[in-house]
């Protein structure tokens, strides 16, 4: 049964979609990480907000600075 299951798993195109997600560096917790953009880090910066690199800084792809 396992093996059945197995082999249809392997030809399905929605599995091997989800395992190319999975492979992805910037994929944490299934959310995908990005840099934040210049005009971020203005934003943050005003609010208060601090980082000795911010280039070193990872965000979800639907980050809002303006909720932090």
């Amino acid at each position: 049964m396992a093996e059945v299951a197995t082999r249809i798993a392997g030809s399905c195109e929605l599995v091997e979609a989800a395992r190319q997600v999975a492979r992805r560096a910037d994929n944490v917790l299934g959310l995908l990480l990005r840099a934040l953009t210049p005009q971020e880090i203005a934003v943050m910066t005003a609010a208060g907000c601090r980082a000795d690199d911010w280039t070193r800084v990872q965000v979800a792809e639907d980050f809002d600075c303006f909720r932090v």
